[in-house]
C-alpha cells in the first residue's frame, strides 16, 4: 500500500507541470485519482498521506486545467496510464 501511495504521489507531482476545459483524458484521470483517494481511505497505514495526496492532487488539478486542450492530453495520459496501473495492483493485492 505504502508503494501504491508513494506511486501515487509521484504522479500527482509529475502531473502538475501541465488546462481551461478539461479534456476526456483530464476528467477520466481526475476521476480515477479521486476515486483511488477514496479506497486509500479505507486503509488504516494510508490515513495519514491522504491529506497531502488530496492538497498535491488539487493543486496539479488546478494547473493541468489551466493549459490548452492538446497539453492537457500530453499531461493527462500518461499520469492516467499509471493511476490505472497502481488501481489495478491495489485491486490484485486485495
Amino acid at each position: 500500500m505504502k508503494k501504491a501511495l508513494l506511486a501515487m504521489l509521484f504522479v500527482s507531482a509529475a502531473s502538475a507541470s501541465y488546462a481551461a476545459d478539461v479534456s476526456p483524458t483530464c476528467q477520466k484521470y481526475f476521476d480515477s485519482v479521486e476515486n483511488f483517494i477514496e479506497m486509500a481511505k479505507a486503509h488504516p497505514e494510508a490515513k495519514a498521506q491522504i491529506e497531502t495526496l488530496k492538497t498535491q492532487f488539487e493543486q496539479s488539478k488546478t494547473q493541468i486545467t489551466a493549459l490548452p486542450a492538446e497539453s492537457q492530453e500530453q499531461a493527462c495520459k500518461p499520469a492516467l496510464d499509471a493511476m490505472e496501473q497502481v488501481t489495478a495492483q491495489l485491486k490484485a493485492a486485495k
